[in-house]
């Protein structure tokens, strides 16, 4: 199938906001030095990997690797922007899974879990991330 046709498919199944994301992904591939990663695995088979870049309790960069379909692989982007600037202990009040899916609300119950998979990665990293910025020596031992 050539890039024309997926877009298509993918503008028609979806709105524009989870094609462009999906076909266009932002913040995609790992920071270099990141502080803190999550990652998650659906049982369907998608894998996300978030990574964050902390500074003085803020998250000033975010990305992802991700082996999944196009409505995970859009979530994580959208994730990717909307956490960017926040403090590191409002990250998960302010962009939380119920967030996210008022972002992309087109998507039906059954496909839920495509988001949930992006969300996973990305809340793991936040965690992750109160671990390193209490304990600044666990940041060597996350890689």
């Amino acid at each position: 199938m050539d890039f024309k046709k997926i877009s298509q498919k993918l503008s028609e199944q979806y709105s524009k906001k989870i094609a462009v994301n999906a076909l266009f992904p932002n913040n995609i591939g790992v920071i270099p030095n990141f502080d803190a990663k999550g990652k998650f695995a659906s049982i369907n088979g998608e894998f996300v990997e978030f990574y964050l870049k902390l500074e003085q309790g803020y998250i000033i960069n975010a990305s992802f690797i991700a082996k999944a379909g196009s409505l995970t692989i859009a979530s994580a982007s959208l994730l990717t922007s909307m956490c960017q600037g926040l403090k590191l202990n409002h990250a998960l009040k302010h962009v939380n899974l119920d967030v996210l899916l008022e972002e992309i609300p087109e998507i039906s119950e059954n496909e839920q879990f495509k988001v949930l998979t992006a969300y996973e990665a990305y809340r793991k990293a936040v965690i992750s991330g109160f671990s390193i910025s209490r304990n600044s020596w666990k940041k060597f031992y996350a890689r």
